[in-house]
């Protein structure tokens, strides 16, 4: 369940995902250096999730200062579902709409 869920973490190909786990207004965790498709780019380092490139441990230490400090963790959750909202298809089609008039 996703309520019960605090991050979403998958280590390799990452897509879709992403997006699911932001319209829950979960952070996103991933491993850099992966051929990821383009939704990657909705994954902002240290804002609304983690995008780790460091050793076993560095990454590890990084999730758990996200966790840890729930003041921070809270703007990842915050920023991620914001994120979800900019995807959003009435989002698009207002975006649409104002290119077209």
């Amino acid at each position: 369940q996703m309520r019960r869920t605090h991050l979403v973490f998958v280590p390799g190909h990452s897509g879709l995902s992403i997006v699911h786990s932001f319209c829950y207004g979960k952070p996103y965790v991933t491993l850099s250096g992966r051929h990821h498709p383009p939704e990657i780019v909705y994954l902002e380092d240290r804002r609304n999730g983690l995008c780790l490139a460091g050793t076993f441990q560095e990454n590890v230490a990084a999730i758990v200062q996200l966790l840890a400090d729930e003041q921070a963790y809270e703007g990842y959750c915050q920023r991620a579902f914001e994120k979800a909202r900019s995807l959003s298809v009435a989002n698009w089609c207002s975006q649409i709409e104002t290119a077209l008039s």
